[in-house]
């Protein structure tokens, strides 16, 4: 009996590594490449880049914005709201200067600016929080904040 069992504590010794350390990786904090935040991959108002085949992690639209100035060839993401797909900032649609939307945030820093994949989207969310403006694109984020 005991020789039969030890095929079964390897098995599940083995499966509970994997998903050891797949819940570690996913649940690890990143830092701001321009500002040292720590914060989740992906978090909802935060943006990604790359460079030199890495991922580069920024905490804020403050950050992105810094980032790509001293990087404009470099990609430049940003992660829906709803779905926290990464979306390309150049077709991204953003809600801005809104500070109802502080309230539903892991985190914030000024301004803050948040990503839809859709026009409408931004609007379903300006709507329902009352206040902010939805702008479409980088480049017309970029103008509200110059």
């Amino acid at each position: 009996m005991f020789w039969k069992s030890i095929p079964f504590v390897f098995i599940f010794l083995a499966i509970f590594g994997v998903l050891q350390v797949a819940l570690a990786h996913a649940e690890s904090p990143v830092t701001c490449a321009v500002c040292g935040m720590e914060m989740k991959p992906g978090a909802r108002a935060s943006f990604e880049s790359i460079r030199n085949e890495k991922p580069v992690y920024l905490y804020s639209y403050s950050c992105a914005h810094a980032f790509h100035s001293k990087y404009p060839d470099a990609p430049l993401f940003a992660f829906d709201w709803d779905t926290g797909s990464k979306i390309d900032v150049k077709s991204a649609s953003f809600l801005v200067k809104s500070k109802n939307v502080l309230k539903e945030l892991e985190f914030g820093m000024a301004p803050t600016v948040v990503a839809f994949s859709s026009e409408a989207l931004a609007k379903k969310h300006h709507d329902r929080l009352k206040d902010g403006e939805v702008v479409k694109g980088y480049e017309a984020l970029e103008k509200i904040f110059q």
